[in-house]
């Protein structure tokens, strides 16, 4: 085995290690998402709450692969090596589409996203659910209303707009918080999805150094052979 080979074999399966313990961190959020914030998701809708159960597939999608890589740089398997080089090349251009359309359908999710708060807010007190996830919300994000403290005021106002529990005592206009969830939600999911995007940014450039190291790897074992 030549340096120039070895040194290639060594870089790719460090790449594919970061890519694991990357797989590893969106398989825990897809975790957190799933089971921690059920009541955050009933506002997202079912179509948006999917997000957690891809996140699930895409950081297993993630592990395997790098695995796979990592054996197939270990064994020298060119085999190996072309077939994992072309799946992330795949995964690559599908990521590349799937930015496209979130920049495509960005008003239409802020839309959906909206109106599925807003059909929560305008539930609350007609049952225990929908009550429970309201105040959660406006404990969690410190906010009041759908767009302020005037949203309740045909109504006595929640203690949680004071971040208290409905047992903890009465919620007056003076102790509210002065910010509407709606709004601050959004903010949080903006927020969210430019982590999200720099995120995928920075894996992307990974998966084309793997993808190049790969490929290089393959002309090194071929020319020792």
């Amino acid at each position: 085995m030549g340096f120039c080979e070895f040194t290639l074999k060594c870089l790719l399966f460090v790449f594919n290690f970061i890519c694991v313990l990357a797989g590893l961190v969106i398989i825990g959020v897809g975790v957190y998402t799933t089971f921690h914030e059920k009541s955050f998701k009933e506002v997202l809708t079912s179509d948006i709450s999917t997000v957690s159960i891809t996140l699930l597939i895409l950081g297993l999608l993630i592990v395997v692969i790098a695995c796979f890589g990592c054996c197939g740089a270990l064994k020298e398997d060119i085999c190996q090596l072309i077939t994992y080089a072309v799946i992330l090349l795949v995964i690559l251009l599908l990521q590349i589409v799937i930015g496209i359309a979130a920049l495509v359908y960005e008003k239409k999710f802020d839309d959906v996203l909206r109106k599925g708060i807003a059909e929560i807010f305008d539930s609350y007190g007609k049952n225990n659910k929908t009550k429970e996830i309201v105040d959660r919300i406006q404990i969690d994000f410190k906010c009041c209303g759908l767009t302020g403290p005037d949203y309740w005021s045909n109504s006595t106002i929640p203690a949680s707009c004071c971040g208290k529990k409905e047992n903890e005592g009465s919620c007056t206009r003076d102790q509210v918080y002065k910010d509407g969830c709606q709004s601050k939600i959004i903010d949080e999911m903006r927020h969210s999805f430019k982590i999200m995007g720099g995120i995928a940014i920075g894996f992307a450039a990974v998966e084309i150094i793997c993808i190049l190291l790969a490929f290089c790897l393959i002309s090194e074992i071929k020319a020792y052979d």
